[in-house]
């Protein structure tokens, strides 16, 4: 399945309380934030869809989509939602 939808880099979101941590080297966990808010600054699909989040204090981290909200509505909801919308 091709990924099509992806939330616009500067889009203002929420990092879950609890990371998974999934799939991660050392050196991405140690960036990322808990409970931190930051914006879209970009996305990999190396290991499945993760999106880069820029911090208030300019670290970049990257998080899985069910990692993210934006407006209360997890990543991942509005990627399904995006994906029934468009079948």
């Amino acid at each position: 399945m091709a990924i099509r939808f992806m939330v616009r880099d500067g889009t203002l979101v929420q990092t879950a309380n609890e990371l998974s941590n999934r799939d991660f080297n050392q050196a991405a966990i140690d960036v990322r934030r808990p409970g931190a808010s930051g914006r879209i600054s970009g996305h990999t699909t190396g290991h499945g869809l993760c999106y880069g989040v820029t911090h208030l204090d300019g670290v970049t981290a990257y998080y899985d989509p069910d990692e993210l909200t934006a407006d209360g509505v997890p990543l991942d909801q509005l990627h399904m939602a995006a994906e029934v919308h468009e079948s």
